[in-house]
């Protein structure tokens, strides 16, 4: 058992260093994730259970399977329900000779709830933060350094907010002196550039940011006009 317990964890992390035309067609026949199954029970070895960050990480990579992958169905029923029982079990160990089991159960946790790649990445980052810090092995450099990184980014989003929030639709319609009669429409300014930051969020990705959140709010508050004042015809 104690030979298997990082081989999870070490191999799915390899994939990441290998030829991309090899580690594909491994990955699309299979092969890489067959190796951790036991052809004798017909499903995964059990010695696997105990690399937990492994069975995360297959976990994770199962949400990226595709109609006919039936291993990563099968990686997605096993490794949920022992997940599932890891973060039970140490749901009420809080000391520090645990913290490192605690904060990789509250990744656990969270992961079990919505997977990382079906989260939003500025929001996946902040909540990963937030559990490296429990960690006893955390490395303080690195640590200060993606807080920096991400207050700096996060500075930068709401100075676009802002200037996109005062430009696009207050100061047209404040100088042709119909605001007040233009209750109806809807402030969508950080919805619709939520919508967008999803996508684009890095630093340079300034352009597509603006100008689809600009066309997405004028468009809603021309929706809302329409609504009000279309007639049947129209609508």
């Amino acid at each position: 058992m104690t030979r298997c317990k990082h081989i999870v964890f070490s191999t799915l992390l390899q994939m990441n260093h290998d030829n991309v035309e090899q580690r594909f067609s491994e990955i699309e026949g299979g092969d890489i994730f067959n190796k951790f199954k036991d052809t004798s029970i017909g499903g995964f070895k059990e010695s696997i259970i105990t690399d937990m960050r492994g069975l995360l990480s297959l976990y994770e990579a199962s949400h990226l399977r595709v109609q006919g992958e039936d291993v990563l169905e099968e990686a997605l029923a096993f490794t949920r329900t022992h997940l599932e029982r890891f973060v039970k079990e140490t749901s009420n160990v809080h000391d520090d000779r645990n913290s490192n089991e605690t904060s990789l159960a509250s990744q656990e946790s969270h992961a079990l709830k919505q997977c990382l790649r079906k989260g939003l990445t500025r929001v996946e980052a902040r909540q990963y933060i937030s559990i490296y810090e429990e960690e006893v092995s955390l490395n303080e450099v690195l640590l200060s350094l993606a807080k920096l990184g991400f207050n700096s980014l996060q500075k930068q989003h709401q100075k676009e907010l802002n200037d996109i929030s005062s430009a696009v639709l207050p100061k047209v319609v404040e100088k042709a002196g119909h605001w007040k009669k233009a209750p109806f429409v809807r402030d969508r300014a950080i919805e619709c550039y939520f919508w967008i930051l999803g996508v684009y969020f890095e630093p340079q990705c300034l352009c597509a940011r603006d100008i689809p959140t600009k066309v997405i709010l004028l468009t809603s508050n021309m929706d809302d006009v329409y609504d009000v004042y279309g007639t049947t015809e129209e609508l």
